[in-house]
Parts: structure tokens; sequence; C-alpha cells
């Protein structure tokens, strides 16, 4: 199972517990993966590391708008730089016993401030090297993510 949260600025809590619940809580779900938007993660202070020993996460990728964790010890996620931005992780997921096909996951947090920079950013995806049509894993791509969707 995957789950996908925006996290509201997991590491800016100005209470550890509060954050530390939150963490037991989504482990509660049994997610195999789990996707997170607006982390505030930096390796600048520490809070990679720290999110990753309290998800107890096999694998975790981390950018200050972004998170991806693995919490199954059958899965290897491998990340793929094909966007350069911390708005954006793709991971190529593998089963170690193959018993599935390996598939993809994309995770988001787009602009929420500007529609002009909302809309820049997605065409700057769209035109990216992770759309490219001749990729072969379209067809078994996830996306999920906080696309900050405005009727406006």
């Amino acid at each position: 199972m995957i789950a996908s949260v925006n996290c509201n600025g997991l590491t800016k809590t100005s209470n550890p517990s509060t954050r530390s619940q939150f963490i037991q809580y989504l482990r509660t779900i049994k997610a195999h993966i789990i996707t997170m938007q607006e982390t505030h993660a930096s390796p600048n202070n520490n809070t990679e590391t720290i999110l990753h020993q309290q998800f107890m996460a096999h694998q975790s990728f981390w950018t200050p708008h972004c998170g991806i964790v693995s919490l199954s010890s059958d899965l290897h996620i491998t990340q793929l730089n094909l966007f350069h931005t911390d708005r954006v992780i793709c991971v190529c997921v593998e089963h170690l016993q193959n018993d599935l096909p390996p598939f993809f996951i994309l995770t988001i947090y787009a602009p929420s401030h500007s529609p002009t920079q909302r809309r820049h950013f997605y065409e700057q995806l769209l035109q990216s090297a992770l759309f490219d049509p001749q990729q072969h894993y379209l067809d078994r791509l996830v996306i999920t993510g906080d696309f900050n969707y405005s009727y406006q």
C-alpha cells in the first residue's frame, strides 16, 4: 500500500512529541511506502536523519518540500534524477523477491502562492525527461503529491 500525506511542516513543530506521535500514527496505517509533501526536511539541521530514524525507515529520500519513505524490507527504492528541483522526488520501486514488476512513484509539491509559478512549474515538469514519451515507465508510474490546485 502507498500512502500520501501533506505534513504541513513536519519538522517545524515546536513540540517534538507531536511529530513523534504523528509519525507513529502514520506507521499504524501499515503502508509499505509513504510519500509526503511540505516536509521542511533539511540536511543542514539533521532533520532528514531524524525523520528516517523516527519512521524506522528501510530507505528514505528527502527534500525541503517532499519525502518518500519505504517501511518495507521487501522493497528497494532508487531515486531517479530526471527533474532537478526540490519540489519533486521520483523513485523506482523494486520487490526484492521479484513478486511484482518494478514500478515508479513521483511525488510533487507544487507552488501554492502564485498561479503563475504553479503553471510554470507544471509546464517545466511536463517538458522534463520525466514525461518523455520514450520513457519505459510511464505505464507504471504512480503520481502522488500536493498539486495545490485552485479554482481561480
